[in-house]
């Protein structure tokens, strides 16, 4: 399930969504596709409607160019999940969301093939370099 023929989020009734009274301004940036786009599960117990609808996103890619974005964005995510520890304290955020929308920013990182090969302690320094970068161009637009 995903979005319905007409292009429209079925958590959206209205124009608004069905799970929050007051649409969080998240919502207004991002969809709940990033979950399963990118891994990361949700555990919050005050989020399991969003979960569920997550878990419900299927993705049909046609091009060989998104397949390999979202291979990248699933690296991106396994690693910041996966070797978290590696990664400065407090570098990292501590939820769910802006994890995955973190492997959203940096997935260009792990977009090249030899990107298993480079060692983890600069794959660390490369991540946090590609989110500075995308943090300074979302400031100046």
């Amino acid at each position: 399930m995903g979005y319905d023929e007409q292009g429209h989020c079925p958590m959206l009734k209205d124009g608004a969504c069905s799970i929050y009274q007051h649409r969080p301004s998240t919502c207004r940036s991002y969809d709940c596709r990033i979950f399963p786009a990118t891994g990361i599960q949700i555990s919050d117990k005050d989020k399991v409607l969003i979960a569920r609808q997550a878990e419900r996103w299927e993705f049909n890619f046609s091009e060989t160019e998104e397949i390999k974005e979202h291979k990248a964005v699933e690296k991106a995510a396994s690693f910041l999940t996966n070797k978290s520890k590696l990664f400065p304290p407090d570098e990292l955020p501590g939820n769910p969301t802006q994890l995955a929308i973190l492997a959203i920013k940096v997935f260009h990182v792990f977009r090249d093939e030899d990107a298993e090969r480079i060692d983890d302690g600069d794959m660390v320094k490369a991540i946090l370099k590609e989110q500075g970068k995308f943090d300074t161009q979302a400031d100046t637009d």
